[in-house]
């Protein structure tokens, strides 16, 4: 199984090891004391497939694969560029995580699950995330231009000052969806897509977005009596 392929680990997280008082000494990651082989065989990956085949005898699979999940956002790693879970048997799950201003530019995540995950900052360019389901997650300043989201089901999911310009959203599922702030949908493909309201998107960014005739009919009239109002309160 290979789970991850160009991890841009930077300069190794470390941590604090204060052997007596104003000692300050650091530790890397990679010497952490309670990482197992298992995790540092990943961190030591570099820009390499790590492949874990090996392990395979002393980890169930299903150990091997949470213990893979939870590195993921555990360790302190900056940046997951060109990430790839490529068990085609794994649907690679997140719970109650945070992704702060991580990269996961070009990541391929098909069909992740994220329960109750918050996104802060992070960047999904060209990211391939169709198939996900996100349930209860807050989505603060997300960047996922370019990003493949068809299909992506958003359950009980607030967004803030997000971005999907060029994003291919077509037949996503939004299911008790807050959006809030400055939503960019310039030019992404809405095509197809369930449970958003026309009263939503009239603050959204809409510049050639592609969406169904119905829907960009009632968009339409939903921004002319948006409009209307303004002008009587003015």
């Amino acid at each position: 199984m290979r789970i991850a392929r160009n991890l841009d680990v930077g300069s190794a997280p470390t941590r604090d090891v204060n052997s007596g008082p104003g000692t300050g000494l650091r530790t890397p990651v990679a010497q952490h004391p309670h990482l197992d082989g298992e995790a540092l065989s990943i961190l030591r990956g570099g820009s390499e497939v790590v492949s874990l085949d090996e392990h395979r005898s002393a980890i169930s699979e299903q150990a091997l694969n949470s213990r893979a999940a939870s590195l993921l956002t555990a360790c302190g790693i900056s940046a997951f560029n060109e990430l790839r879970c490529e068990n085609p048997d794994w649907t690679p799950t997140f719970e109650r995580r945070t992704f702060n201003r991580l990269d996961l530019c070009n990541a391929n995540l098909r069909g992740a699950k994220f329960h109750y995950v918050t996104f802060e900052g992070v960047n999904l360019f060209a990211a391939r995330l169709d198939g996900a389901h996100f349930e209860g997650c807050a989505i603060n300043n997300l960047s996922a231009a370019s990003a493949d989201l068809r299909g992506a089901h958003f359950a009980n999911t607030n967004f803030f000052n997000c971005t999907f310009s060029l994003s291919d959203l077509s037949g996503a599922r939004f299911e008790g969806v807050r959006l809030s702030g400055t939503m960019n949908f310039a030019e992404a493909d809405l095509r197809g897509v369930q449970g958003l309201e026309p009263a939503q998107l009239t603050h959204a960014v809409l510049h050639q977005v592609k969406l169904d005739p119905p829907m960009a009919e009632a968009v339409m009239r939903s921004l002319w009596a948006t409009w209307q109002d303004a002008l009587r309160t003015a």
